[in-house]
């Protein structure tokens, strides 16, 4: 998350850890599912609030946050 809130592409950070491109976009994308995400900017936003220690809680999937439904 750090090497994608510092603007650094797939490939740069691939070098940077000595992996090869294709396993930082299946890792990313691995990345983006869990946390219910779609894009680098929301990931950059995420990483940069955790950083300065405040609440970065992902999205929640519709209704979660609503709790069960009572019948009736």
């Amino acid at each position: 998350m750090d090497l994608i809130s510092e603007g650094m592409t797939n490939r740069q950070i691939g070098e940077a850890m000595f992996l090869s491109e294709k396993t930082i976009k299946n890792y990313i994308t691995m990345l983006f599912t869990k946390l219910k995400m779609s894009s680098r900017t929301e990931a950059a936003i995420y990483a940069t609030k955790l950083k300065a220690g405040g609440s970065a809680v992902p999205p929640l999937e519709p209704g979660v946050a609503d709790g069960p439904r009572r019948p009736g």
